[in-house]
């Protein structure tokens, strides 16, 4: 961490035990005219293992001066579900912070853009990357015959896990009212999703 951030880090640890509380980050950051809904968002931001403090290293890696998987400290958690995949492409920065807290379920609705952005991220993943995988039927998943149970599991789980939130907080910056709504009633999971179209 350089100098001017570690300086800024214990500027705002008041009580010099090495981690930020959301309290300390509001007493640092409401003189500068946060909200506290600005403040809230920035802490779970940074919270990047969500244990309700933020260490040196997360804020840090907040603001870009080491990297997620070089870091010397690592999130507390035990991975139910691991990124099956990183070995052969990294997880795009957009999906390693969660950018909001969206407490109401009907607002975490996803933009058209963002799923865009999701499915070609999938199909460099399988595609660009060579990743191969074999489902529990033995079925070997491809771009062509991937459906939402082997995205569940393969992507949306592995990647917001670690935050304990829905997808679309680590996409969205804010709430995200739906214009249609699509369920599992209307599209059956198992459904390939190029058929879905």
């Amino acid at each position: 961490m350089n100098s001017s951030l570690a300086a800024t880090f214990q500027l705002l640890d008041r009580d010099r035990d090495g981690q930020l509380s959301i309290e300390e980050l509001w007493n640092g950051l409401s003189d500068d005219g946060f909200t506290e809904q600005q403040v809230e968002a920035a802490f779970f931001q940074m919270d990047l293992n969500q244990d309700g403090m933020i260490t040196a290293a997360e804020f840090a890696i907040t603001y870009g001066q080491t990297d997620l998987d070089t870091r010397n400290e690592k999130p507390h958690f035990d991975a139910k579900f691991p990124i099956l995949w990183k070995d052969k492409v990294a997880p795009p920065a957009r999906y390693q912070l969660r950018r909001s807290s969206i407490q109401e379920s009907h607002l975490r609705a996803m933009k058209l853009f963002q799923l865009i952005e999701f499915a070609d991220f999938i199909e460099q993943v399988f595609g660009g990357c060579n990743f191969e995988f074999v489902d529990s039927y033995g079925i070997t998943v491809s771009v062509q015959n991937i459906n939402m149970y082997h995205i569940n599991d393969l992507f949306v789980k592995p990647l917001s896990e670690r935050f304990a939130c829905s997808f679309v907080e680590l996409v969205a910056e804010a709430p995200q009212e739906p214009t249609w709504f699509l369920s599992h009633v209307t599209i059956r999971w198992s459904t390939s999703c190029p058929c879905t179209e």
